[in-house]
């Protein structure tokens, strides 16, 4: 069923329940509350004729007659029937209405001392009840037909089905307007993400609205860029691989090429080895590539195994100055640093390595003269390295595009290169809780790179 369905059904079916008990109790109480007033009457009516019978003597029979005549007739087909503490009937009114159960009623109040009963007979209210007059001790019983209470009842139940009618239909109309007002963005964005595939990750337009759809829509698109950039990651898996084997390759023909000038036993050997190492080193570049691809997300990974950062720094300038024999590399650490153990972080080695890898051959490549420099620090629980070189900066308004896939900024004129290796280094170190900047300081390239320790 469609949540619009959903919604109608519902809200009119609460609504129905509500609005019927509402009127319903209206009804209830104010056909209670007509009974509980026409018995007070008939009991005022039965005490004004006691208090008039008392004075009999002095006053006219006529009187009374014209009274039951005049009064008592108010009252639609009454009756009263008066007696005293005997039982002795002293008055009837004049009307033919007849109170069954009337001796019964009398020895209800006398025998068992009850000071009231009230009953119904088809549309007559019947009240019997104790009087106490002049310290005598009397006994009254009032049936009467309550024409005017019942007319005014009957037309309140007839406007209370009205205003149910009336109410249900407007009800209903505005339950159609107002879940067509809900459902609506979502049948938008349902739409919108109909459209949406594997080829077209186009992002969901956000409503200008600050409810709960918007929300939605928000962390939808957060979601379709966290997969737009694993798929492009996983779509240029083989650049990457082309990208970090070229180096290691490259080592290992010039190895080769040294081996086979020189026909000397010790010097194969020892090229033999070199080449192993390096068909190793090829292998771990691998499983770390594959490994990184592995991680769907960005978000911050786990990692329980130590690594010493600087023990990685320094494998990295030994293999890069292999590569490049002109390249120099400068390693200072602030006071904040006192031991080795200052330098530690929980991390994946192979990633970490790869990633400084990276960011050490950018800066050595693209230096003026070859010469890069590192520098550790310690700022509460992060740990903090700065490479820097005195190479060509980056304009700012390229700064932005600079972890971007396939980025080549304009001081890369003449370098080798497909602008991958910032892609990877940025999501390695996001998956380590890390962040890695580009800044300018003091007219020197500086990369900062803070890594919670």
């Amino acid at each position: 069923m469609k949540l619009r369905k959903k919604i109608l059904r519902s809200f009119s079916f609460f609504f129905i329940l509500i609005l019927g008990f509402t009127l319903g109790s209206v009804y209830y109480i104010s056909s209670i509350n007509r009974q509980q007033g026409f018995y007070e009457r008939i009991k005022d009516l039965n005490i004004t004729v006691l208090k008039l019978l008392s004075t009999a003597e002095r006053i006219d029979k006529s009187l009374i007659d014209n009274f039951d005549e005049t009064t008592i007739y108010t009252l639609h087909d009454e009756k009263i029937l008066l007696f005293d503490s005997t039982g002795k009937n002293i008055y009837t009114s004049i009307d033919d209405a007849k109170i069954p159960y009337a001796r019964g009623l009398l020895r209800e109040l006398r025998d068992n001392h009850r000071n009231e009963i009230t009953q119904s007979e088809g549309k007559f209210d019947i009240v019997a009840h104790t009087i106490y007059h002049n310290g005598k001790k009397y006994f009254a019983i009032g049936k009467a037909y309550d024409k005017a209470g019942r007319d005014n009842l009957h037309f309140l139940a007839w406007l209370l089905i009205i205003i149910f009618i009336i109410s249900l239909s407007l009800s209903f109309f505005v339950t159609l307007f107002l879940s067509k007002q809900i459902t609506q963005p979502i049948t938008l964005l349902t739409r919108q993400v109909d459209r949406i595939s594997a080829t077209n990750l186009e992002k969901v337009a956000v409503p200008a609205s600050t409810d709960e759809i918007a929300s939605l829509a928000t962390g939808f698109n957060n979601m379709l860029s966290r997969v737009d950039e694993s798929f492009t990651y996983q779509k240029n898996f083989i650049q990457h691989v082309s990208h970090e084997l070229k180096n290691p390759i490259a080592v290992l023909i010039a190895n080769i090429e040294r081996g086979l000038h020189d026909d000397s036993p010790e010097v194969r050997k020892q090229s033999l080895e070199f080449q192993k190492e390096g068909l190793m080193q090829i292998a771990g570049v691998i499983n770390t590539l594959i490994a990184i691809s592995r991680y769907d997300t960005d978000t911050p990974q786990k990692f329980t195994d130590t690594v010493h950062i600087d023990e990685l720094l320094f494998e990295c300038t030994d293999e890069l100055q292999v590569i490049y024999p002109q390249s120099r590399f400068g390693f200072n650490t602030a006071d904040s640093i006192q031991s080795t153990d200052d330098m530690e972080v929980r991390g994946d080695a192979r990633m970490l390595k790869l990633a400084f890898y990276n960011l050490l051959k950018n800066a050595t490549e693209y230096a003026a003269d070859g010469a890069a420099s590192m520098e550790v620090s310690r700022e509460d629980d992060w740990l903090q390295l700065r490479i820097l070189n005195d190479g060509e900066t980056i304009p700012k308004e390229e700064q932005a595009f600079l972890f971007g896939y396939f980025f080549r900024g304009s001081n890369s004129r003449n370098k080798s290169g497909i602008g991958l290796g910032l892609v990877m280094c940025a999501r390695i170190f996001r998956l380590h809780g890390a962040t890695v900047t580009y800044s300018i300081a003091e007219g020197r390239n500086c990369f900062t790179l803070r890594l919670p320790s």
